[in-house]
């Protein structure tokens, strides 16, 4: 598949879940307006390149990594000193672990199980969601690309001409950011499942006591 196919894709099957109504299980609290702003930005920006200090980067690209930063200081203000470190800690092994997949798979790609390329992506999302709050995966996940990718281009400035923003990194960060929405969604889903046997349980038995005293008395 050519780059720059996948993300379209991803995108496209985003759309069909928002249209059905799937936004507040997705997304959470973000609300449309904020969503529309950021695809009309996304979409617009993906027309523009500017060239600064020898780096190509894509409008896109600067609105992914604007709302990414504001995301993060929105959550940081609203949790304690201690959790925000954790957060920017997170992400900042997250984009190393990252790079260095990138690397293990550049110089042996037979050491992975599926297309090079998406290997490192589904451990990232996965890890995301074990070091964070599901609310927040998405905000550490897409912290983690923008800086293992920025890590990736400078490694191999020399090679080629440093890209931000190119076809190949919104590829793998629309799978990373599906992976780990999965990811969170399937945790969200399972502790919604247990409190609701654990509600059940203490119903069941709490009409078991109600019986059993009638039948005493």
């Amino acid at each position: 598949m050519n780059p720059g196919y996948l993300s379209l894709i991803l995108i496209s099957i985003l759309f069909i879940l928002l249209a059905s109504g799937w936004k507040d299980v997705i997304l959470g609290e973000v609300s449309r307006q904020a969503l529309l702003l950021f695809f009309a930005l996304y979409f617009a920006g993906s027309l523009v390149h500017v060239q600064l200090f020898g780096l190509y980067i894509s409008g896109s690209y600067a609105v992914c990594a604007g709302t990414t930063l504001y995301g993060l200081a929105k959550t940081a203000r609203s949790h304690s000193f201690f959790y925000s470190a954790h957060l920017g800690i997170s992400f900042v092994l997250l984009g190393c672990f990252y790079f260095l997949l990138t690397e293990i798979t550049r110089v042996n790609p037979f050491l992975t199980l599926f297309h090079s390329e998406l290997h490192p992506i589904l451990w990232l999302g996965i890890l995301s969601f074990l070091l964070v709050r599901p609310k927040h995966t998405l905000w550490v996940t897409s912290s983690a690309m923008i800086f293992g990718n920025l890590l990736v281009k400078y490694g191999h400035r020399q090679e080629f001409p440093v890209q931000l923003g190119d076809a190949m990194f919104w590829d793998q960060w629309w799978a990373a950011m599906f992976v780990a929405g999965a990811m969170s969604l399937l945790i969200r889903t399972a502790i919604l499942g247990l409190q609701q046997v654990k509600r059940i349980r203490f119903k069941t038995n709490k009409w078991g006591d109600q019986d059993n005293g009638g039948e005493l008395h």
